[in-house]
């Protein structure tokens, strides 16, 4: 099962926010309050789609599942 620790980076080239990289701009976030959660990337606006949990979304996401493509 994968967890926001195990997060990949975005096709963009960003890499994901976490103790080694601080400043990282790919994070695991809530989507509008109780739709579940999405893997954002604020380089260039990609959003996966929701999950049930972070775990779930970061699966998506890894399965390059997106809401929304720059």
């Amino acid at each position: 099962m994968k967890t926001p620790e195990m997060l990949v980076g975005c096709v963009c080239g960003a890499v994901p926010r976490n103790e080694k990289f601080p400043k990282g701009k790919v994070a695991v976030a809530r989507w509008r309050r109780n739709r579940g959660w999405v893997v954002v990337c604020t380089r260039c606006g990609r959003v996966g789609e929701p999950g049930d949990c972070p775990a779930n979304a970061c699966a998506r996401w890894e399965g390059r599942r997106y809401r929304h493509e720059p």
